[in-house]
């Protein structure tokens, strides 16, 4: 197909402005690590042929009326034809050739290459595909991705000199943008499947971490859990006077052992089911609960240290027909979880007070719920910190004195069962005015 004069001014200034970059040589450019990179992060080297790139080398030799059409992929050996029409053996089953190509000069440019005669240029008559193949004319256009790397090229070739047209290299320059954009979705897919993988092996990872750490702590409270019950037991032999007479003050130290061990059996019982319930290693029974009976079941535990602690106490809730889908126990070591809390944090002559009552639908649950809400006029919290105290083995200090510390897993745990029963606990509070907790579950 042999042009005017115009159009072949117009290749005139093609062939200048692809001149090869002075910038950087022609073995830097093939062998740029993230143009290699990029080029084995699609998968392509090396696979297998496909119809979906065959057919645009068939087009490609139909439309320019070539020959032989072909798609390189160029990597620092050898270019791999990822397809190729035209081409007889041994190119067509082998798929590769190595030495320098008119493709790595494409490459290095990153523009169109156009070469009407290539025996009679005197910058690629030494190019060895001009006698190995048998190239004449040539015009080639590089695959870049990303701006910057040119992975490879979409070529065509004649075995004569050849004048290329404007239009004919236009059509090369859109048949090369389909093959590139074939590759970016390979490319896209090599990535969310690598995402995918490596999310798995995340997820992996923290369960056999996860798992790691329940044997841990499992294995550990069992062995501190077994010395501080004989510390209990033989500190209860003494004072029973199994051994001798036990003299008051004897009695007295005695006991301070037996409460601080109970104490430190009970944190080690609370990071262990903290550990249980983080893991899902929890089972729920979830029934009807009556609200109002399990109040005072749990009140009852509680009210004897409310009184000794100089508290008021006040519950306000509906009839004992108002009633949740939840787990009993579960439930009640919630709302004993929060009434602890209040103790613990509300001076002698304070209140704490709980109420309950139905209420609409929430965030996490679009059913009717009911709530259960435990307020006390203790210290309270600093806004900044309110979100804070549901994260385990966080304390928030609010300057008193505490008669029976913990290890800041109760609102944790009491969190993560109140969600694992399709709940939900949130706090408001104020510095000075005390705190309110509200437990929301669905209605039975």
């Amino acid at each position: 197909m042999a042009g005017t004069d115009e159009p072949r001014r117009e290749i005139d200034a093609v062939s200048v402005a692809v001149a090869p970059r002075a910038d950087r040589s022609l073995a830097e450019a093939i062998r740029d690590p993230k143009r290699l990179a990029a080029l084995r992060a699609t998968g392509l080297l090396d696979s297998e042929v496909e119809e979906v790139f065959d057919r645009l080398t068939r087009l490609a030799v139909k439309l320019l009326g070539v020959p032989a059409a072909f798609i390189s992929l160029v990597d620092e050996n050898r270019d791999f034809y990822k397809s190729a029409c035209g081409f007889g053996e041994p190119l067509e089953s082998e798929r590769e050739i190595t030495g320098r190509t008119f493709c790595h000069y494409a490459i290095q440019s990153e523009e169109p290459l156009v070469i009407d005669d290539t025996e009679g240029d005197p910058a690629y008559r030494d190019v060895p595909t001009v006698k190995s193949l048998g190239v004449g004319a040539y015009v080639g256009v590089p695959l870049v991705i990303d701006g910057n790397k040119a992975l490879g090229c979409f070529c065509a070739i004649d075995m004569k000199p050849r004048q290329w047209t404007p239009r004919e290299v236009e059509v090369l320059t859109e048949l090369a943008a389909s093959a590139k954009r074939e590759i970016e979705l390979r490319l896209a897919t090599q990535a969310e499947r690598s995402a995918r993988i490596e999310a798995e092996n995340a997820r992996r990872t923290a369960e056999e971490a996860n798992a790691s750490k329940s044997m841990f702590l499992a294995m550990m409270s069992h062995e501190l859990r077994t010395p501080l019950n004989a510390i209990g037991g033989y500190a209860d032999l003494i004072d029973f006077g199994i051994h001798g007479p036990v003299t008051p003050a004897q009695s007295d130290a005695l006991g301070k052992i037996k409460r601080s061990s109970k104490h430190l059996l009970g944190l080690i019982n609370n990071v262990l089911n903290f550990s249980k319930v983080e893991a899902g290693e929890i089972s729920y029974t979830i029934e009807t609960v009556a609200v109002g009976p399990l109040i005072r079941d749990t009140e009852a535990m509680i009210k004897p240290q409310m009184i000794a602690s100089g508290l008021r106490y006040r519950s306000d809730g509906g009839d004992d027909v108002l009633a949740v889908r939840a787990d009993p126990e579960k439930l009640r070591q919630i709302v004993l979880n929060l009434l602890t809390n209040s103790l613990k944090f509300t001076e002698s002559g304070g209140e704490i007070t709980v109420e309950w009552g139905e209420t609409g639908p929430t965030e996490r649950s679009f059913e009717p719920m009911v709530y259960l809400r435990v307020r006390d006029t203790g210290a309270g919290i600093e806004h900044s910190k309110l979100q804070s105290i549901f994260e385990p083995f966080v304390q928030v200090d609010e300057g008193l004195r505490r008669t029976n510390d913990g290890v800041g897993l109760g609102l944790a745990i009491s969190r993560l069962l109140a969600r694992e029963m399709s709940g939900e606990l949130v706090a408001e509070s104020e510095l000075g005015r005390g705190s309110t907790f509200t437990l929301t579950l669905p209605r039975a």
